[in-house]
């Protein structure tokens, strides 16, 4: 169990290579971590298995890897004292694989920050996607970053999408945090109707009375909001239902926010799929950054 002084000095983390997405990653890490009060943490991690060239040293590291990722490392260092000068910042240069190597770290994270390049940022989001694994298996929320940082509204809403289940839980209690902190609204959406056609479409829904779905759906959003309410008074909240696919909805009010927050699965998701539908889309999809929670997390607050 983590200690409440563990969780005290908890860093954000981001993992980090020589790519712009990386350093983007960096630069809106750099700010979360000075926003929460945390320390900053760069982690690469090298896969030592991975083919390379040059000569191997004692350590099976060869001189190109190891050159390379030092100048990395120096780059990464840049990125996030160019935003925040005076921030504590720590460096791990870890060898294995990279999913186990940032599940590791997630477990002692606040947040964990993944860069994604824009336009296809996580390819088609299938299992064995770096990214996508992560994203599923992180014992803490984890940011995918995308687009660029600088053009977030810094005064823009935190949205957060809420469909009732454990993993939307998550997702609100972090809005409320994030709003909380950026002293900003939270705009909660709930949208009641599955994107896929399994619940009633826009269309086949002409001429039928919905108010009886429309009612649950507030009384859903109602209630996820409530405790949460209660816990940070000084967050301006305010619930949107709306009859429209979950995904869409949620990326128009992700155009004025300056964070969207899902959780990882939803409804009639199982533990060993890798991401949730409406999760998937929105990562494939979102201009911004998108922060992505689960149910079962060993979250640090």
């Amino acid at each position: 169990m983590t200690s409440l002084a563990d969780a005290a000095r908890a860093p954000v983390v981001v993992g980090f290579d020589g790519t712009n997405s990386a350093r983007r990653a960096i630069r809106w890490a750099a700010a979360e971590a000075v926003l929460r009060n945390r320390s900053l943490r760069l982690v690469h991690c090298h896969d030592v298995a991975a083919p390379v060239l040059g000569g191997f040293r004692a350590d099976g590291i060869s001189d190109v890897v190891r050159e390379r990722t030092l100048r990395w490392r120096q780059q990464a260092l840049a990125a996030a004292r160019a935003v925040a000068p005076g921030l504590t910042v720590e460096t791990a240069l870890r060898r294995g694989p990279v999913v186990p190597c940032l599940l590791h770290e997630s477990r002692h994270a606040a947040l964990l920050a993944l860069g994604a390049a824009d336009h296809v940022a996580i390819p088609r989001l299938v299992l064995g996607s770096t990214a996508a694994t992560v994203v599923t298996r992180a014992r803490c929320p984890v940011a995918v970053v995308r687009g660029d940082v600088a053009k977030a509204p810094p005064d823009g809403p935190v949205v957060v999408g809420v469909d009732g289940s454990p993993a939307s839980e998550a997702a609100v209690e972090f809005g409320f945090e994030e709003a909380s902190l950026r002293e900003v609204e939270l705009i909660a959406v709930h949208a009641w109707q599955d994107p896929f056609g399994t619940a009633i479409s826009v269309e086949a829904g002409a001429g039928v009375d919905l108010t009886a779905f429309e009612k649950a759906a507030r009384a859903v959003l109602t209630d996820r909001m409530a405790r949460w309410q209660e816990k940070y008074p000084d967050v301006r909240a305010r619930g949107v239902v709306v009859r429209d696919h979950t995904v869409r909805a949620l990326l128009s009010a992700h155009d004025e926010a300056c964070q969207l927050i899902v959780g990882t699965r939803g409804r009639g998701g199982f533990s060993g799929l890798p991401l949730g539908s409406t999760s998937t889309l929105l990562l494939n999809h979102a201009a911004r950054t998108v922060i992505v929670t689960g149910a079962g997390d060993e979250q640090i607050r």
